[in-house]
């Protein structure tokens, strides 16, 4: 009986999906019409010169006036958790044999931990 609600709560959520399946990397709708999804990679706009901000926005202007298709564009912003980057440096420390960078270990860790907290820092995903 479980396993019935299961298999039909499956079929009604991929009811509300259009996607028919995925073939090398292309998404395949129902319809039969495809679309990619692009991960790109972000630059520090604000840390470039004048100029090359211009060529920047430029370029990108260039390249969304030469498209004849619908683009979307998803940015997604999450708070980036070191926790687990914390537990490694707290690994190192353990082992650590040198007082001195013992000690730097630990300083480094506690600042890290109040950057933390006074600051968000953001992990950033361009689609």
């Amino acid at each position: 009986m479980a396993q019935d609600n299961l298999q039909k709560q499956k079929q009604s959520t991929l009811g509300f999906v259009d996607v028919s399946e995925i073939r090398d990397s292309v998404v395949v709708l129902r319809e039969g019409q495809m679309r990619a999804v692009l991960a790109v990679s972000s630059a520090n706009f604000a840390l470039k010169s004048g100029k090359e901000q211009d060529i920047i926005i430029g370029t990108f202007q260039g390249i969304l006036n030469s498209l004849d298709f619908q683009v979307q564009i998803l940015v997604q912003s999450r708070r980036l958790d070191l926790t687990t980057y914390i537990e490694k440096l707290r690994e190192i420390e353990d082992v650590q044999e040198n007082d001195l960078l013992r000690v730097k270990m630990q300083e480094y860790i506690e600042y890290i931990k109040q950057m933390l907290q006074e600051v968000n820092i953001m992990n950033k995903d361009f689609l």
